[in-house]
């Protein structure tokens, strides 16, 4: 009697340590499940407990270390509640994440993230294009040919705020939202793409702009055109040889303008190291010119108040480094700015005026 009790107590301690097994192997294959395992990194992504965070998430898919820059960036992209959301839900993705361990009863699962990169590419753009990005201390020098970042992102959307510096287009200051949920970002960098900034259009509106102010203060300085700006050299010599060979016969000269608008629509671009990039221009320029007759040596007055549309020509010079006028030919079709849709535009506090003569000139 007494072997027999001590058998069952044998049978029933044996039966209660296996079934503590049971239970202990099924809480912890409970607490090692891939929803329990979700579910705590939610949890801490929720509470910002990054440490743990980046426990389960320990590398990228492909092997790569996760560098400190990827993690700072992975936690601000997860500002918002639906960012979140989101972040879970790409979790169970294959082309968002691989689970280790996926299958093992016991094993801790682990999330590793594809790696995501972003990539810019110029073509047929001058070289000497940068690219940083605020925030990441980073820095690109690109030519023509594409190029691929070091840094790696997890998936997700990105708020970037991009600097992007070409020395023919000029600065292009952007935030742009980049989604690396399904696949890497490239960014495209093309003539068209400076051009369709409104930076680029101002700058060329000013330019237009400057040669026409220095215009008239070559008049005022007795036509003395040495220093006019935004054109060539040789298109400097051009304009003060015409001057010189109508002075003979000229009395007085006028000009003045107050406004000047560019149609955003009409801009077209020929790329290339040196591009050339057309424009109609409107700008109300009025003209009066006295002229002395070569028979009686009478004077009569010209005046012109309709040259007021224009298609402006300009080229990019290397040598120079600056956007110079090619030509603006007047000889074109009547178009009002208040009919265009999209424009940049440029009025003046007061006219500016140029006022020879010739008289002035001899007492001076």
């Amino acid at each position: 009697m007494t072997k027999m009790k001590a058998g069952w107590k044998k049978i029933l301690f044996l039966g209660g340590f296996l079934l503590t097994i049971v239970l202990a192997s099924g809480c912890y294959w409970r607490y090692q499940s891939l929803p329990a395992q979700m579910a705590r990194l939610e949890t801490a992504v929720n509470k910002h407990q990054w440490t743990v965070v980046e426990k389960m998430i320990p590398r990228f898919a492909n092997g790569r270390k996760i560098s400190k820059g990827s993690y700072q960036l992975f936690e601000a992209q997860l500002a918002t509640k639906k960012a979140k959301q989101v972040f879970m839900q790409q979790l169970t993705k294959p082309t968002a994440y691989q689970i280790e361990n996926k299958m093992s009863w016991f094993k801790p699962k682990k999330f590793l993230p594809q790696a995501r990169y972003l990539s810019w590419s110029a073509s047929d753009v001058p070289s000497k294009t940068t690219i940083y990005i605020s925030g990441q201390n980073q820095l690109w020098q690109l030519s023509n040919q594409s190029h691929q970042t070091q840094q790696a992102y997890f998936p997700g959307q990105y708020q970037l705020d991009l600097t992007i510096n070409n020395q023919c287009y000029g600065k292009v200051t952007q935030h742009r939202q980049v989604n690396l949920n399904q696949h890497n970002y490239q960014l495209k960098l093309t003539p068209d793409y400076f051009i369709n900034q409104p930076d680029f259009q101002n700058h060329r509106l000013a330019d237009v702009l400057t040669y026409y102010q220095s215009l008239n203060q070559s008049i005022n300085q007795q036509l003395d055109f040495s220093h006019l700006e935004g054109v060539t050299a040789k298109d400097r010599a051009e304009v003060a040889r015409v001057f010189a060979m109508l002075k003979p016969n000229l009395k007085a000269y006028q000009q003045q303008f107050q406004e000047l608008a560019m149609n955003v629509d009409s801009l077209k671009i020929d790329g290339g190291q040196e591009p050339q990039v057309t424009f109609d221009l409107y700008i109300d320029l009025k003209q009066a010119v006295q002229v002395i007759a070569k028979t009686d040596k009478t004077t009569f007055e010209l005046t012109n108040d309709d040259r007021q549309n224009a298609t402006v020509t300009m080229q990019y010079s290397t040598d120079e480094k600056q956007w110079l006028i090619q030509t603006l030919d007047f000889e074109t079709y009547e178009q009002a700015p208040s009919e265009w849709m999209h424009k940049r535009q440029v009025r003046l506090k007061q006219p500016n005026q140029a006022n020879w003569q010739a008289n002035q000139q001899q007492e001076t």
